[in-house]
């Protein structure tokens, strides 16, 4: 690959920068698989995006650019294409948050151009359990540990994205991101409105998701609130007010 056919070169000080954050602090770099250390430069390459403003460059003429700084003999093209295949292969997990009495449910929209609005998700790392994932994800893209409010009842679509459940999740809680570029917004969605995004393309994962685990999700409704103390409390206290 031709490091010149890139509208933008990278400034030998900026190269040294990364270089120090992301390879020389880690020692096994040069004998990682292709899959493993293009995680390293894209990690690098986001950072460079973010803090550098570094515009109008792809990751491959990126990760060039830095084997070329650094005497690297690398085939990085190649090892791109590999790595790509293996991002595609990896799982994703997620969260759906519910509010506590379930009528609304947390969804974010991504940004980097994409303005998808699904649940928060992400790949999973080596090591790492679907739930592990989830939590660790969510946590990220929303700011919100799920960690004692989400549960084993999931949904799985496109055979590689598999959403977790987690309820009784705050509203008022002030969610904020913890990446950078990869969330535009975090609001709540009513569900009273769900038949209304069915042909909105940007909410086809969110409705592929919530459509597939609805029915589950309108038992657990019934079963958590068809004994509800307080409400029924309630009523007895204003039927004796009546008498």
């Amino acid at each position: 690959m031709d490091v010149n056919q890139s509208s933008t070169k990278i400034k030998s000080e900026i190269l040294d920068d990364l270089t120090l954050r992301f390879i020389l602090n880690n020692e096994e770099f040069i004998h990682l698989d292709p899959e493993e250390y293009y995680f390293i430069l894209e990690q690098a390459y986001w950072y460079a995006l973010d803090f550098f403003k570094i515009k109008f460059i792809t990751l491959p003429v990126f990760a060039e650019q830095i084997f070329v700084h650094n005497d690297i003999s690398i085939d990085s093209l190649s090892d791109y294409l590999k790595f790509k295949k293996y991002k595609q292969s990896v799982k994703v997990f997620g969260t759906i948050l519910f509010s506590p009495d379930m009528t609304h449910v947390l969804v974010v929209k991504q940004g980097n151009n994409n303005n998808n609005i699904t649940f928060p998700k992400g790949k999973k790392i080596k090591n790492e359990n679907g739930m592990e994932c989830a939590i660790r994800e969510t946590f990220e893209e929303v700011g919100y540990d799920v960690t004692d409010k989400i549960v084993d009842i999931s949904v799985t679509v496109f055979d590689k994205i598999t959403f977790y459940c987690a309820f009784n999740v705050d509203m008022k809680y002030p969610f904020k991101t913890n990446t950078r570029n990869e969330i535009s917004k975090i609001f709540w969605f009513d569900l009273r409105k769900f038949n209304d995004i069915k042909d909105k393309k940007e909410y086809k994962i969110f409705y592929i998701a919530y459509k597939a685990i609805q029915s589950k999700v309108l038992e657990i409704k019934k079963s958590l609130f068809k004994f509800d103390l307080k409400k029924l409390s309630s009523e007895i206290d204003k039927a004796m007010e009546k008498v």
